[in-house]
């Protein structure tokens, strides 16, 4: 019953400085009387090489425990988290996740508690017809945002493939004579770029016409009426590259890299490329839009629409 009531107890805390130039926070009981032997006791790990206490250069009294932790936050923002360990840390090293805590702790009475109180402050304090005569502009934009929102998923694609690409281009150039030691990297990417073929000729209306620049850059290289690039190889790319990769394939016709070759995986690029750049500009359009503010606004207005019917 004893340890149930200690719970509660308001705490003392003790923040010492040490002789090696660290810093412990130690909350104590209120009926101690040897608060820096228990401190030492509790941070044995701590008071390393020989460390002791220097001196006592502040007592917080009536602590209740849930503020203890934010003490030894406190102190760890002034000296630095390596430098000062107390409350709930009492290890010389921090874990990943401990370090996280704390620095999210930090942020948030450092900047973001002031920019809260800041934001409710503008939003509490604005009339409620001022607020009517934004709110069809704030629904507009709101509206705008959802809509990139789509455009950037029909966007989105994993840019490592611009990296794979390069691997395929190398991979035809100095093919490997054990396929078993690619075969898993190169089949992924072989879906993967029909799944982009796929997705550019069904997002792009203009998706053909585009492929067929790439067509009349190299057309030059070939003779007049000389087989180019299958549609089929683009919407099933194994057709094109096992022949290429594969090194029994590639034995039925030794050829150099070629500009074959080169001409597929430019289309390809120009779909990967594609894509990035559409992500790249809805990013951008997102970014001219205070999604932060829409949100107040509506949040504003929901408060104030929900206290004027508890008055009715």
């Amino acid at each position: 019953m004893e340890n149930h009531n200690n719970i509660y107890s308001p705490y003392a805390v003790y923040v010492y400085k040490m002789t090696n130039g660290n810093f412990a926070v130690y909350p104590a009981t209120i009926k101690t009387d040897s608060p820096e032997l228990e401190c030492q006791f509790i941070y044995f790990d701590w008071f390393r090489d020989d460390a002791t206490i220097e001196c006592q250069i502040a007592v917080y009294k009536n602590v209740e425990w849930h503020y203890i932790d934010g003490i030894v936050h406190q102190y760890m923002r002034m000296y630095g988290m390596a430098h000062v360990r107390g409350g709930k840390y009492k290890t010389e090293f921090l874990t990943d996740a401990e370090r996280d805590n704390i620095s999210d702790s930090i942020k948030y009475f450092t900047n973001d508690v002031d920019e809260l109180a800041n934001r409710a402050h503008k939003y509490s304090t604005m009339l409620p017809d001022d607020i009517a005569k934004q709110m069809p502009q704030i629904e507009a934009d709101r509206a705008r945002y959802a809509m990139l929102e789509q455009k950037l998923c029909e966007y989105s694609i994993n840019r490592k493939l611009v990296d794979d690409l390069e691997w395929l281009a190398d991979m035809i150039r100095s093919p490997v004579a054990r396929f078993f030691d690619i075969q898993t990297r190169y089949y992924r990417l072989i879906q993967d770029l029909r799944s982009i073929y796929l997705r550019y000729m069904e997002t792009f209306d203009n998706a053909q016409q585009t492929i067929s620049t790439v067509y009349n850059k190299y057309r030059p290289y070939f003779g007049t009426g000389e087989f180019m690039i299958a549609e089929e190889q683009l919407r099933n790319p194994i057709l094109y590259f096992d022949s290429r990769v594969i090194w029994e394939e590639r034995q039925r016709s030794p050829l150099d890299f070629n500009h074959r070759d080169q001409l597929i995986l430019d289309i390809f690029a120009l779909m990967i490329y594609t894509f990035v750049n559409r992500e790249e500009e809805v990013k951008f359009d997102l970014g001219q839009i205070d999604i932060e503010h829409i949100k107040s606004m509506f949040r504003i207005r929901d408060i104030r629409r929900t206290m004027l019917a508890q008055r009715l």
